[in-house]
This record gives structure tokens, C-alpha cells and sequence, in this order.
């Protein structure tokens, strides 16, 4: 299920993929408007969950060096465990 399709909707466990940048935000995000519904849509994802929020971090993205979202600093998540 899309975050977008998430809206208003709960769930026991909520597992959000590639939470990386280039991800969240797209990479196709340009101008403030765009990355603030970003970030509104991001945070859809990540309250959506009643017990447990699972994000998921790549290191690597098509062979290249990948970056955590900038969302999860936001959000006070300054290192993810492995």
C-alpha cells in the first residue's frame, strides 16, 4: 500500500521502504511546495502504525552510496541500527 492510500487508515505494524534520500523526498521534488508535501506524506507514513514503525535504511542503491532521508534527522533519528 502507497502512503498516499494509507491516509486515515491504522495499522498494527507499518514497515516503510527506502527511506533514503532521493526516496524521501523524491528526487523529482523541486521547489519548497513540492518537498513540503513530501514531508506532509512522509509523516502519513510514519503515523500510521498503532504498535510498531519499521523504517528501512539502504546503504546502497543501484551500486551507488546512499544517504538516510533526510526526514529520520528530522524526526530525531540520528543513527539507525543495523
Amino acid at each position: 500500500m502507497t502512503a498516499l492510500r494509507a491516509k486515515g487508515k491504522e495499522f498494527d505494524v507499518v514497515i516503510v521502504l527506502d527511506c533514503n534520500s532521493g526516496v524521501w523526498p523524491s528526487k523529482l521534488a523541486v521547489g519548497e511546495d513540492q518537498l513540503e508535501a513530501e514531508r506532509r506524506l512522509f509523516y502519513v507514513a510514519v503515523t500510521r502504525t498503532r504498535k510498531r514503525l519499521i523504517l528501512l535504511v539502504d546503504d546502497k542503491m543501484f551500486g551507488d552510496q546512499a544517504m538516510p532521508s533526510p526526514y529520520l534527522s528530522e524526526m530525531g533519528l540520528t543513527s539507525v541500527p543495523a
